[in-house]
């Protein structure tokens, strides 16, 4: 084989050479940077996957605790309210019970009252007893007259006696007996008339005392049953206001709880999607980044192959030139025959000096 064939068979090796570790090096670069953009792609996705349910169950999870410290709150609320409520039932039923027992003394005083009033009013016993007048009439007093005609017949007995008829000192002595008698009668009709009436006042006096005892004492009963409806009604606004109080406060509290909750959560779901979005901004720039390395990779591998091309291509040249036969050469040939400027010059078997 000539010895320009071989030179230029083994160029063109080196060349075929270069180009198959260039492509080769470009398709291990393009591959490599592919996978790491696939595992890119695949890690964001994996985090969307991964926080798109976190989130939403921290969501769910968020709501229901949220609506359950709301009806927690609700709750204890109605539940205060209600046994305040029974609470007051209770109470109020209880001063009903006690102002039954005392309600016939409340009624029997306030007939008593009636009676009384009835008694000292105008025109009533009292008044009447009061505003009666002392009237002694002789001719119609029956005391009167059968005590006078007692004594007109003893006398006029004592006056037959002495045999005489009735005469002027007869007459005169009925006369001062009648006029004597009168007297008398009139001082005891007097005595017996204040005496009657001082014992009916009396009498009167002490049933309008009985009657004033029991109004009192119906009175008293009124004051301690309104005291009672009072003392209840003040137990239950006292306690409504206090379990309303207590109430709203419940309810503020479990809607602060809650609202804190649903802030809590909304900002956690937020960093997690503010994190999933960092981490697929990464990803992306890491997917980016890897793609210009492949490219970088391949244009490198084809850089590197053309270079060694190019060297194996001027290698074959210098070979092929260097073993061309020549024509004989003097000897001894002069070492400075061999060198141009300290160059081999490959088209020449001999060194220039």
């Amino acid at each position: 084989m000539a010895v320009g064939t071989t030179a230029a068979i083994l160029g063109a090796t080196g060349i075929g050479a270069n180009l198959f570790s260039g492509m080769m090096g470009a398709r291990a670069a393009k591959k490599g940077a592919a996978a790491q953009t696939q595992a890119g792609y695949d890690a964001s996705q994996y985090v969307l996957d991964a926080t798109n349910p976190a989130n939403q169950a921290l969501s769910e999870a968020g709501n229901n605790a949220s609506q359950g410290v709301l009806d927690a709150a609700e709750g204890g609320a109605v539940g205060v309210l209600n046994a305040q409520q029974a609470a007051a039932n209770g109470v109020d039923a209880a001063t009903a019970e006690a102002n039954t027992h005392l309600n016939p003394y409340i009624n029997q005083g306030q007939t008593s009252l009636g009676t009384l009033g009835e008694l000292l009013s105008p025109g009533g016993r009292y008044t009447q007893l009061m505003d009666e007048k002392f009237n002694f009439d002789p001719a119609n007093d029956p005391s009167y007259q059968f005590v006078f005609e007692q004594g007109q017949k003893a006398l006029e007995r004592s006056a037959a006696a002495r045999g005489g008829a009735l005469g002027g000192g007869a007459a005169k002595a009925l006369a001062r007996y009648g006029s004597g008698m009168a007297s008398q009668e009139f001082s005891r009709q007097v005595d017996r008339f204040q005496s009657d009436k001082m014992n009916r006042a009396g009498i009167l006096n002490g049933m309008a005392g009985q009657l004033q005892n029991v109004s009192g004492m119906g009175l008293q009963a009124g004051t301690t049953a309104g005291n009672n409806t009072m003392g209840a009604a003040e137990y239950r606004g006292n306690t409504g206001m206090q379990a309303e109080q207590y109430a709203g406060d419940r309810r503020f509290a479990g809607a602060q709880y809650s609202g804190n909750m649903q802030f809590n959560t909304a900002n956690q779901i937020g960093q997690n999607s503010i994190n999933a979005a960092q981490y697929q901004g990464n990803a992306r720039m890491g997917i980016g980044n890897a793609q210009a390395a492949g490219h970088i990779g391949a244009a490198n591998a084809w850089g590197s192959a053309m270079n060694g091309a190019v060297n194996s291509a001027m290698n074959g040249v210098v070979l092929g030139s260097t073993l061309r036969p020549r024509a004989a050469l003097p000897n001894p040939v002069p070492a400075s025959a061999y060198l141009t400027g300290g160059v081999l010059n490959p088209g020449r078997h001999t060194w220039n000096g």
